[in-house]
């Protein structure tokens, strides 16, 4: 028996434990992202910062500061030193066209490890380059920030400074945004969790235990969950698991019906057989007889009985779900329909009018017993759709076509309703008619499809029902009956 408990996954590779995992890695990844392009930018504005406030320091001294006629310098106020104590830079260069100077102190080319031109602004990706050579290599190096004036036309200003300060406020930044992205990814990604795990993975492993242990014990009814009436995917995957249940179940009771009508068919099958034998024995002697009716009457009496005899074999052989064995020969199918006709009457006080319209050179190739039982199981359906209809009419047609015969057996009955469409071909399913065992449309279903044919039904509505046989010719039939064909 199928172990349900073998089946549990371990914790680490459960669906919770993916979905965990999953929803983390995105959130990382994001937080990731975000952190490292927060860094970049950071980083540049702290440069932009920083030149702007050096480049109105020395937008301010260059207004204030007096010069010689030759342009060298004369003297140097007290509001000028002040305002270069306020440099956050160690020095910077001031060039114009026709002029050049300079305050604190200036690097040597030599010692300068980068140059940023801020007129310049690089792209995202070198941006995020430089604040990784900043963080993992920074401190202790000479860099130079170049950008033209705002104020005086022309000018291009030099700003010489160290990258110690701006490394570490840049990394100080960086953890700041660490912990708030951890914080919000422990945040966001429990709550993801808790409603991916409330809405999807709960009412999915919920079914799939369900579903496991339908598996171990389907006639158990106790461990079935009412369907939550969700309108999403996983109402429809409740409702759909839910149906199969109920049509396994049902299929299980059918089987359980069938294998028990299989043992009492098996026990009664020897003596039935035995009655229809001397029942057989018996009506030798009716073909003895000097009545003229009576010896007419007794060979298709006689071909009754042992018709009787194999069907209670095919019986016990659709019961087991065995393929009935075919005896195929070439006869007259019009001769056929005529004997399915004497053996198949109408019910009593019935005025249905049969109608036969299949050429007497149409011969066939098939088990003549297994199509005799084909179509009187829908001559007998066909009775009984039209019930005492005073306008009742049944026909039977047939023809051939190009590799294959088709017989219809057609009524003007009221239809096949609906609700038994889809189950019209199902054993113990389809029940037109009360009392009726539904299973003679699926006889008769086996026996075309033993034969390598069909039924189907061809047209149904207010106006009558056509069910149309077809039965393919593996080979040319010859153009005379069989032997028993003309015995009888």
């Amino acid at each position: 028996m199928y172990d349900a408990a073998k089946q549990l996954q371990p914790a680490r590779r459960s669906l919770k434990t993916k979905i965990i995992v999953l929803v983390v890695a995105i959130l990382v990844c994001v937080e990731l992202a975000v952190l490292t392009w927060s860094v970049a930018t950071y980083r540049y504005e702290r440069l932009e910062r920083q030149m702007t406030q050096d480049m109105l320091v020395a937008d301010a001294i260059a207004i204030m500061r007096p010069f010689a006629p030759d342009g060298t310098n004369t003297s140097t106020p007290d509001e000028i030193l002040n305002l270069m104590r306020s440099l956050r830079s160690a020095g910077l260069i001031v060039r114009s066209d026709n002029t050049e100077w300079r305050v604190g102190t200036i690097f040597e080319r030599s010692e300068i490890d980068g140059v940023f031109d801020l007129d310049r602004p690089p792209g995202i990706a070198t941006k995020i380059a430089q604040a990784f050579d900043l963080l993992l290599f920074g401190g202790g190096r000479e860099i130079v920030l170049v950008q033209r004036s705002p104020v005086q036309v022309g000018s291009l200003v030099e700003v010489f400074t160290s990258d110690d300060e701006l490394r570490a406020q840049t990394l100080r930044h960086a953890l700041d945004m660490a912990l708030v992205s951890l914080l919000v990814t422990l945040t966001l990604g429990w709550a993801l969790v808790v409603t991916l795990d409330r809405w999807i993975v709960a009412p999915i492993i919920r079914i799939s235990q369900e579903v496991m242990a339908f598996h171990a014990n389907p006639e158990d009814e106790s461990l079935d969950h009412p369907v939550s009436g969700r309108d999403d995917e996983i109402g429809g995957l409740e409702r759909a698991v839910d149906e199969m249940r109920t049509e396994v179940r049902a299929a299980l009771r059918q089987q359980t019906r069938l294998a028990t009508l299989g043992a009492a068919v098996s026990r009664v099958n020897h003596d039935l057989r035995n009655m229809l034998s001397t029942a057989v024995l018996l009506s030798d002697t009716l073909e003895r007889s000097q009545d003229p009716e009576v010896r007419r009457i007794a060979p298709r009496l006689i071909d009754s009985l042992e018709r009787a005899t194999r069907l209670c074999t095919d019986v016990l052989r659709f019961a087991r779900d065995e393929k009935p064995r075919l005896v195929e020969t070439d006869f007259a199918l019009a001769r056929l329909v005529e004997e399915v006709d004497d053996a198949t009457p109408p019910p009593k006080e019935s005025r249905v009018q049969l109608l036969v319209d299949v050429p007497d050179e149409l011969v066939v190739h098939a088990d003549r017993d297994q199509m005799f039982r084909a179509l009187q199981n829908l001559l007998r359906n066909a009775y009984e759709a039209l019930g005492d209809r005073a306008d009742g009419r049944i026909t039977i047609q047939a023809g051939r076509t190009e590799g294959h015969v088709w017989i219809d057996v057609a009524d003007n009955g009221p239809g096949v309703s609906q609700g038994t469409l889809q189950w019209l071909f199902h054993p113990f399913r389809a029940k037109e008619k009360l009392g009726g065992s539904g299973l003679g449309l699926a006889i008769v279903r086996e026996i075309m499809r033993g034969h390598g044919g069909e039924i189907e039904l061809a047209e149904t509505g207010p106006t009558g029902t056509t069910f149309r046989l077809r039965l393919p010719q593996r080979r040319q039939s010859a153009q005379r009956p069989a032997a028993r064909e003309t015995a009888l």
